[in-house]
């Protein structure tokens, strides 16, 4: 799957690759209100990977379903679903212009624990979703 980021999603920050690459998904899943955003990943064997998305750019490829509903008054959750569905890729960033070590070790440490569970910061994120063609 070749990728194509936008302009926006690459101009600020550095982004980390979250080793995941070839995992298969139950789904993804995107809420977004007005305070804190949320984001969970479902892996086929039932783990879930919770980094919080903040600005959060999709690409996919085969096909994706992406459903949308309501949450509340002012808030809504995108689910991400396929057959077959696999995670190609996942980009994080911690929304800073100033490299913060203190993130750095803290998601070094979530990947080392195998990415389970909530990664305890709030992160932009770029995700290549690919379904079965």
């Amino acid at each position: 799957m070749a990728i194509t980021w936008s302009e926006a999603a690459t101009s600020r920050g550095s982004w980390k690759q979250i080793p995941l690459e070839g995992t298969p998904l139950r789904e993804v899943v995107h809420f977004a209100g007005p305070k804190d955003p949320e984001g969970r990943s479902v892996l086929d064997d039932g783990r879930a990977v919770e980094p919080a998305f903040g600005d959060l750019e999709v690409v996919t490829a085969g096909t994706v379903r992406m459903s949308m509903r309501r949450h509340g008054d002012s808030s809504y959750l995108v689910h991400y679903t396929g057959t077959s569905l696999i995670l190609a890729e996942l980009w994080v960033r911690f929304d800073t212009v100033i490299p913060d070590e203190e993130f750095e070790r803290d998601l070094d440490e979530w990947i080392g624990n195998g990415c389970n569970g909530s990664a305890g910061y709030v992160v932009d994120a770029r995700m290549a979703l690919a379904g079965a063609e």
